[in-house]
């Protein structure tokens, strides 16, 4: 027994390898649609993503978490994940991979929207979203697509059922019963299961009622009900003790083990009057038909089951393949047991809180030969106790795992006894038929460890060229990510060369503008005091000595304005700029208080094509003007005073701000960058 542990425990551990490689490593970034919704599932968590890829028509349920994505419900997601191998250790079952989130693409709001009809229902409380249902033991046709009865349900506080052609979410409904659950409704118009209050078994307590009446007050086979419909007696069964709901505890893995659970997560519900078989299989719900004669047969159809995908998926499919196998069942101890031809395939119990084994091994009940086989559609079973209908007065054969006996005709007629009985016959007979018995039995275990030993040696290769391939995984993974990392290093390296030819190219432009500004600050007139016997006959104002120089006049005297260097920026064609270093200019007026400016040019009137002025932008500490297309210009307004010398006259209440004048020496030419530097005209305005 601890040998065949250790083989059930291996090839376990197999399994969950293969369902892990089964998943295929893609170190490519994949883009998902999340769903405003989770949907409701059994393991691991308690809600699950519905996710689908790019091409794909339907969501899938997705049961793990995503690494550093922060849900919200009623928003839909598209976003772009990555995947990544988790760090030991990693729980049986699990998948070793997980996904990351690498960034949300878009996060969509999306409205409620009614897409089944429900009842109406009024809510008191408008504040509260949880609602008390009564579900009546009957479900009813409709017409709702896929969907071949509707529930029949009534709100707390109102007198009619209405037909509910939505969807309950992990309430698991059992014809017969009436029930009364709280639920809180979707975004969509249905209900999320939230707890079951009361569940009454009421169609059982109607046909004993039925039958009760049937037999103290009516004799002609007619029942009343308290309603006043006529119930006519049938001699059809319509319920066995095959009927209800069973919960799965264990089934055939292989010859040597079987998997065994007590969580009551995987069950039937069987309908022998309709032919029906229903259940939940780990991951998908499920239907199919069922033929059986209430005595031994047990035969099901081929099944038909949803489409989603979970960690459990290969015990489903296990499920799915036993039940198309099995062909005869037994009732024992409260026990289900499905088998093909009793050799143990299924083991169920009806009472959830049941956690005993159910043993694989055991003697089927005597079987009767018939090559006419009657369902419990069309048979009603016999009146005893346990559902079994005794064999006829023919041939009786029964069966056992090792030998099979057949007894001779019998019949009423009574058989004399022999005369005389050789006992020492019989026992050597016996002794004989137990040597031969055990021989084989002797046989049949050496071939059954043999067995063992042949697939423990199988297990162990895969098992190593799993490993192998979880190795060559990890070590490939690992390349990869050396691999980015030098290649980040390089980057990084490459980005810091050019960072430092950049700043090196900054200092050096910086180095030629500051040696042009030496230069033409040792060019520059100095500030001079203007004799009063120089003055022309307008004399109030001085006469400048220079042209092209735009002076300040405070009494008699002319100072020079801020003369700077302007560097050019911009194209030759669309655009133009000009830079000038500093924030401000070393001349400062005051506002309201700013002394008349003056020009002296070599005949030519200083129009627009002349001289402009301009108000200063900001730059990076610098100033700057656009002078080309014309920004910030300021009007001005030449005034003639003596021969060749005109008063810049400014608007009235010039804000407070810095600017510039830019002059244009030959007037026959646009202002151009014929140069690296131009010299302008500079002044601030303060309160």
């Amino acid at each position: 027994m601890k040998f065949n542990s250790i083989i059930i425990a291996l090839f376990l551990t197999l399994l969950s390898l293969q369902t892990l490689n089964a998943q295929t490593y893609n170190a490519k970034p994949e883009t998902w649609y999340i769903d405003a919704e989770k949907v409701p599932c059994d393991y691991y968590v308690n809600e699950c993503f519905l996710v689908k890829q790019p091409g794909q028509a339907d969501y899938e349920v997705y049961g793990d978490k995503i690494d550093g994505f922060e849900y919200e419900a009623g928003y839909k997601y598209t976003i772009v994940v990555k995947q990544t191998i988790k760090e030991p250790p990693i729980a049986a079952g699990e998948s070793v991979f997980k996904y990351v989130l690498v960034k949300v693409v878009s996060k969509k709001s999306i409205a409620p929207v009614k897409t089944v009809v429900t009842p109406t229902v009024t809510n008191n409380n408008a504040g509260d979203k949880t609602k008390i249902f009564e579900i009546n033991f009957e479900t009813v046709p409709c017409d709702a697509p896929d969907t071949k009865a509707c529930l029949l349900i009534k709100e707390k506080g109102k007198t009619e059922y209405e037909i509910f052609y939505g969807s309950i979410y992990g309430f698991n409904y059992q014809e017969g019963y009436n029930y009364t659950i709280s639920v809180k409704e979707t975004s969509n118009g249905n209900y999320y299961f939230v707890n079951e209050i009361s569940k009454k078994l009421i169609k059982a307590q109607l046909l004993q009622n039925a039958a009760a009446s049937s037999n103290n007050n009516n004799t002609s086979g007619v029942t009343k009900t308290q309603s006043g419909k006529i119930i006519h007696a049938t001699s059809i069964q319509t319920d066995s003790k095959l009927d209800g709901k069973w919960y799965l505890r264990k089934m055939k893995e292989n010859d040597v083990s079987s998997i065994v659970t007590d969580d009551n997560v995987i069950w039937l519900d069987i309908n022998t009057f309709n032919d029906r078989i229903d259940g939940y299989g780990s991951c998908n719900k499920f239907s199919a038909v069922v033929r059986s004669d209430l005595n031994t047969t047990f035969l099901v159809s081929k099944i038909t089951a949803g489409g989603i995908n979970c960690g459990n998926k290969k015990i489903e499919n296990l499920l799915f393949q036993l039940l198309e196998q099995c062909n005869r069942f037994e009732l024992k101890n409260g026990n289900l047991i499905l088998s093909d031809q009793w050799n143990f395939l299924l083991g169920f119990t009806k009472n959830a809180d049941s956690k005993e084994d159910i043993s694989s091994t055991y003697t089927p009940p005597s079987i009767v030969k018939n090559d006419v086989t009657k369902y419990a559609s069309s048979q009603s079973a016999s009146s005893s106790n346990d559902g079994y209908i005794p064999p006829s007065a023919n041939t009786i054969v029964t069966e056992s795992n090792s030998t099979s006996y057949t007894s001779s005709t019998y019949s009423n007629t009574s058989v004399p006894a022999p005369t005389k009985i050789d006992y020492e016959k019989i026992e050597k007979e016996k002794a004989a038929a137990l040597a031969l018995q055990l021989e084989e039995e002797k046989k049949a275990e050496e071939i059954k460890l043999k067995k063992i030993a042949e697939l423990k040696a199988k297990q162990e290769a895969e098992l190593a060229a799993l490993q192998q391939q979880l190795d060559d995984k990890k070590q490939k993974v690992a390349a990869e990510l050396k691999a980015q990392a030098e290649l980040k290093l390089k980057q990084e390296a490459e980005l810091a060369a050019l960072k430092k030819q950049q700043l090196e190219q900054e200092q050096k432009k910086a180095e030629e503008a500051a040696l042009l500004a030496k230069e033409m600050a040792a060019k520059e007139p100095t500030l001079e005091n203007i004799d009063i016997n120089s003055k022309t006959d307008n004399s109030i104002f001085p006469n400048p000595k220079i042209t092209n120089l735009v002076y300040s006049k405070k009494d008699d005297n002319l100072f020079f304005t801020d003369i700077s260097n302007g560097i050019f920026t911009g194209s030759t064609t669309k655009n133009l700029t000009i830079d000038i270093a500093g924030e401000e200019s070393k001349i400062q007026f005051v506002k309201g208080k700013i002394p008349k400016l003056l020009i002296k040019t070599e005949n030519v009137k200083p129009t627009a094509d002349y001289i402009n002025l301009y108000t200063c932008d900001f730059k990076k500490g610098n100033r700057q003007i656009t002078v080309r297309p014309a920004k910030n210009r300021v009007f001005i307004l030449p005034s003639e005073i003596s021969s060749n010398v005109y008063e810049l006259v400014l608007p009235e209440n010039l804000g407070e701000g810095e600017y510039v004048f830019v002059l244009q020496n030959d007037v026959n030419k646009p202002i151009t960058i014929n140069s690296t530097s131009t010299k302008v005209f500079c002044f601030g305005v303060k309160y």
